[in-house]
């Protein structure tokens, strides 16, 4: 008996499914999974299914029995290892009787717990969370399955923002590999035998790592479970930066669209710099884009962990001996949401218009900093792309980082709180320091209060500042004036 057609000619699918599910919870995993009908080929008056993505066929054999073949040269030579006999004309997914296994000198194996069932639709397969405790970090992280796409029956996972692929193995088992290579040589780092047919979060035993040289170690703490809701997810981490780089402190909102390499990402909030991880398994705090990684800071080896509960020290990538900071640390929360609410700028020696009460302006950051306003005026206190704190003329002087005072190097301290000696644009591109300029809190009950008052961290020199040279190596941008419109307010400096 073949395939029936409806009167427009297309295939009866109550009769005859276009798509079959195989499953093999007795083992024989490399036959499980999704077959789809071919439309080009029939076998002994039956039609053929193909493993989607994958070798093995369902077809009719010439003694009237259901053979499951590994290969397509199965079909022509009558041989499978799985089979239901005498199918009286009924397709797979109808028949009665018992499915039986091949286990070798002629013998069949009654298997009842092998089932075909049709499917009328494809499966939506939901994301999974990869965890390695033990390694390798950079097969760690999220994973979402690729609509549409099959191999060896199953359905494939790709790591979110990343290279590696979660995938069933011709021989029947669930592998993740670094990369679509991988896949397609049927190679990984990590293991899971015999998945019968089921997703790699439902499948049973332990998962092994590669040691190299077809060596294999079981570890009882890697794990494949469905993805955590964003919820989990912290919506704002700051990062401290006692020893520089300043251009990278602040405060980091979520980015719950971007994933790179499976973890997610944080961006400065009005800055350019993002916490992320790199195809490395580290992570990394600098810039960031999808060909090249510019990370700053960076911590080895995530093990899967968020960049505030991961081990390890952060290494200063500008420093040529890639020097550990113990310094580094990355939080949960805002740093600014804490700052002070009202700051007082002295001025002693002038210029007096830029002088007085600034209060803190509610949910504006820049380059991940708090800005303030001058209570009685339009001056902007606020922290540049560059790592310092900046007093502008105007609010337009926040967005193009342009300012008439300058205390270098802020490192994530709050104005009030930063080491350093502030400097003043004097024209030609020029910088007068002044240590009488002083950024008190007016909250606080007074400097003395300050535990950071009298840290012994030496302040940069003018001559640094000016030059565009920065603790790590990092370019400054320069120094520049303005060539007319400044109100006779003198010179303004452009970072």
């Amino acid at each position: 008996m073949g395939t029936t057609a409806s009167s427009d000619g297309s295939v009866d699918e109550e009769f005859c499914p276009r798509i079959l599910r195989v499953r093999t919870p007795g083992g024989y995993s490399m036959f499980a999974g999704i077959y789809q009908m071919t439309s080009d080929s029939a076998a002994n008056g039956m039609p053929v299914w193909q493993q989607m993505g994958g070798d093995c066929h369902l077809y009719g054999g010439r003694q009237g029995n259901w053979l499951i073949g590994d290969e397509a040269a199965d079909v022509e030579a009558d041989r499978g290892a799985i089979r239901l006999c005498n199918h009286e004309g009924r397709m797979p997914h109808r028949c009665k009787r018992a499915w039986e296994r091949w286990v070798g000198q002629g013998d069949w194996h009654l298997d009842e717990a092998i089932t075909v069932n049709a499917d009328s639709t494809m499966e939506e397969m939901p994301k999974l969370q990869v965890n390695v405790p033990g390694g390798p970090s950079e097969c760690a992280g999220c994973y979402e399955a690729e609509t549409g796409c099959m191999v060896n029956g199953m359905p494939m996972w790709r790591q979110c923002g990343g290279e590696c692929h979660l995938y069933g193995s011709r021989s029947g088992h669930w592998l993740l590999g670094r990369s679509r290579v991988d896949m397609e040589e049927d190679l990984g780092s990590l293991l899971l035998r015999d998945h019968c047919g089921l997703p790699p979060h439902e499948a049973s035993g332990a998962w092994e790592r590669a040691l190299g040289e077809g060596q294999w170690q079981q570890d009882a703490a890697a794990a494949v479970i469905l993805a955590p809701g964003p919820e989990v997810l912290a919506p704002t981490l700051h990062v401290c930066v006692p020893s520089g780089p300043s251009e990278h402190a602040g405060d980091y909102a979520l980015k719950p669209s971007m994933w790179a390499n499976g973890m997610p990402m944080w961006q400065q909030m009005g800055g350019d710099s993002y916490i992320y991880a790199d195809r490395h398994g580290r992570w990394a705090i600098g810039e960031f884009d999808w060909e090249a990684i510019h990370g700053a800071l960076i911590l080895p080896d995530h093990r899967g962990m968020m960049p505030h509960e991961a081990h390890g020290t952060w290494q200063c990538m500008f420093d040529e001996d890639r020097s550990h900071d113990p310094g580094v640390a990355v939080g949960v929360g805002s740093q600014a949401s804490m700052a002070a609410q009202e700051l007082w700028v002295r001025l002693p020696s002038g210029p007096g218009h830029c002088a007085g009460k600034y209060e803190l302006e509610s949910g504006w950051i820049m380059h991940g900093m708090p800005v303030w306003r001058q209570a009685d005026g339009d001056c902007r206190l606020f922290g540049d792309r560059n790592g310092h704190w900046v007093v502008g003329l105007t609010g337009s002087d926040v967005n193009i980082g342009r300012g008439i005072l300058v205390l270098t190097d802020h490192r994530g301290r709050m104005p009030q709180h930063t080491c350093g000696i502030w400097e003043k644009a004097i024209g030609d591109e020029q910088w007068l320091p002044d240590p009488d300029i002083r950024v008190c809190d007016l909250t606080a009950s007074g400097e003395a209060a300050d535990p950071d008052f009298d840290n012994p961290l030496s302040p940069r020199s003018p001559r640094d500042y000016c030059s565009g040279v920065s603790p790590c190596g990092t370019q400054r941008g320069a120094c520049g004036q303005e060539a007319s419109g400044d109100g006779g307010h003198g010179g303004r400096g452009e970072f």
